[in-house]
């Protein structure tokens, strides 16, 4: 089921944030209904009493064993107390397994909804703020939102349910031993200062693996990404020894997370073997002198063991908390994107022209102006040119102009609706943008052309025709089915990969179609298809071409050309009436 998404704009310091305890909170954009992580039912609190109750059959199972049945030779007790136990320890396994499986379908859930918010939310995020961070950075905070889900349905979720009835232990175990009940908690508050000291040095050793291990993965993710030009320049020693050198930080730093972490385990285990020998010990001076029974020994052993896992279990989950605080700040950092917009449903087709109104753009970097002043109507169903030396701020005015960037003054309206009015996010719907370099997404030609839609399918068989490629597409073995994105090279020509990418935009029967230097990577033949395909869009579509060649910017009815902060506007031809669909 295709989920609806909300066009209104993102806030994301309204929208996500951290609760008392660290938890991850936020408004969701689909349902607009706060989401957090997922709570501990009632049914898991009874179910964990029931367990924990349970937990006392058997050591007072053996303490009724050898102080009664044995000394009375009480065979058909023995026998019922056995039956008893079997239920009992059947029943045990079926709630544990029973609150194991909730606390997973939970856990599913949330990360569910989180991965579907965080797509959400990176796709609504304006243009340029996803590239600032690494692509291993992404794939870790994604990788965050599956390792907390992990933490919810593991056995550390129900620790800290599990400690108000340690009292209960406690409590037979000071009824049967005495003293010997200060043992295990003699042992906890040792453990706990211990590990405290510990957490702080663990927290610091995960954000510096955190950064290690992105730098790592940045690195390969580069070389993959050009491969070609590595082998082409026979550079792959210097590769493998960046790469050395980038293993071996990764190697120290990841040491010290192992030895910190293995360092928490070995003392739980240790604590509790103590545990059980000093009960064992002073137990049995105590059954030496008469004042205990072996039985009540076996049955403190048992106990003090029972009482001190929990225990243990929850200094271990003080230092998963450090680890569980590094992933939700990550998610809260993946869910906190700059504000955007989603685009909802497409409106009607705009008609309007594109205008411009005083419009100025500025440079964050060093505050200077690159355009200021414009003024400019572009009528519907235009083509337009615009020319201009490299570093002009062609590509600038582009995303200007189709509302991808705001304006630092004046405005700029499409069809009456400003690009930074939360209603333009309609109106983006019908922009199709192609830039110099081609996107192939893994999959078929084809749906690559639908973008994976196929009731776009027939629009992607007349673009193909439009463009001209289709000839060049049945010469391929597979022709529509050919798979793409299987390997790093390039299945296809990159001039092939242009015209794909031209006509993917084409399918979505766009309004206004923004070419981006798109004809760079094209061929002489490619190139004479986009100039006939222009001739048959005009007056149907309004078209942005961005180009240096002059046989693309003699189609133009208008051309702009940009230079030193100034647009200069040449009309090469009559403009044409606006008219509906496309010839």
């Amino acid at each position: 089921m295709t989920r609806r998404v909300s066009h209104s704009v993102l806030e994301p310091s309204a929208r996500v944030s951290a609760a008392s305890d660290g938890a991850v909170r936020f408004r969701s954009i689909f349902t607009g209904k706060p989401v957090a992580e997922p709570r501990l039912p009632l049914s898991v609190y009874f179910a964990t009493l029931v367990t924990s109750l349970l937990a006392l059959v058997l050591p007072l199972t053996i303490l009724q064993v050898y102080d009664r049945i044995i000394p009375n030779h009480a065979k058909e007790t023995l026998f019922a107390l056995f039956f008893g136990l079997c239920v009992a320890l059947i029943l045990d396994f079926s709630l544990k397994s029973a609150r194991s499986a909730l606390l997973s379908w939970l856990s599913t859930q949330f990360v569910l909804q989180v991965s579907d918010e965080a797509v959400a939310r990176l796709l609504a995020a304006p243009a340029g703020t996803v590239e600032r961070d690494p692509v291993a950075t992404h794939i870790n905070r994604y990788g965050a939102i599956g390792a907390l889900g992990d933490y919810h349905a593991g056995p550390s979720r129900t620790v800290a349910i599990e400690l108000p009835f340690v009292a209960l232990g406690l409590g037979v175990m000071a009824l049967v031993g005495g003293t010997m009940v200060l043992v295990p908690i003699s042992l906890f508050l040792l453990f706990a200062a211990l590990s405290i000291y510990r957490s702080r040095a663990f927290r610091d050793v995960i954000e510096r693996r955190s950064v290690q291990d992105n730098k790592k993965y940045d690195f390969v993710t580069e070389v993959l990404s050009g491969i070609l030009s590595v082998k082409a320049m026979a550079i792959e020693p210097q590769m493998q020894r960046r790469f050395e050198r980038l293993q071996q930080a990764v190697a120290n730093i990841t040491a010290k997370s192992m030895l910190a972490g293995q360092a928490a385990q070995s003392s739980a285990v240790l604590f509790g073997n103590l545990s059980q020998v000093i009960v064992v010990m002073i137990g049995a001076v105590h059954v030496i002198n008469d004042q205990m029974s072996i039985g009540a020994l076996a049955c403190c052993t048992m106990l003090s063991g029972q009482i001190l896992q929990p225990l243990l279990r929850t200094i271990s989950l003080w230092m998963d908390n450090q680890t569980v605080g590094h992933r939700r700040s990550e998610i809260r950092t993946l869910l906190s994107g700059p504000a955007g917009t989603l685009s909802g449903a497409r409106r009607d087709a705009p008609e309007g022209p594109i205008v411009c109104t005083d419009a100025a753009f500025v440079h964050s970097a060093d505050g200077s102006p690159l355009f200021s002043g414009i003024t400019l109507e572009i009528p519907a169903g235009t083509i337009v040119g615009v020319k201009g030396e490299d570093g002009s701020g062609r590509s600038t005015l582009l995303n200007l102009l189709r509302g991808e960037i705001a304006p630092s003054a004046g405005s700029v309206r499409i069809s009456g609706i400003a690009t930074t009015d939360p209603e333009f996010a309609r109106v983006r719907a019908q922009i199709a943008y192609v830039g110099p370099v081609p996107i192939i997404f893994r999959g078929t030609l084809l749906e690559n052309l639908t973008l994976f839609q196929p009731e776009r399918a027939a629009a992607a068989r007349s673009a193909c025709r439009l463009v001209g490629v289709d000839r060049t597409i049945n010469l391929l073995p597979d022709g529509f089915e050919t798979q793409l994105g299987e390997g790093i090279v390039d299945d296809i020509p990159v001039s092939v990969a242009q015209q794909v990418a031209i006509v993917r935009a084409l399918a979505c029967e766009p309004s206004i179609l923004v070419l981006d230097d798109a004809n760079s990577a094209l061929d002489r033949t490619a190139e004479a298809g986009l100039i006939k395909a222009l001739h048959a869009l005009r007056g149907g579509m309004t078209v942005l071409v961005a180009t240096h060649r002059p046989s693309l910017l003699a189609t133009a009815d208008l051309i702009i050309r940009v230079g030193d902060g100034t647009l200069a506007c040449e009309r090469s031809s009559p403009l044409p009436e606006p008219q509906r669909g496309v010839a």
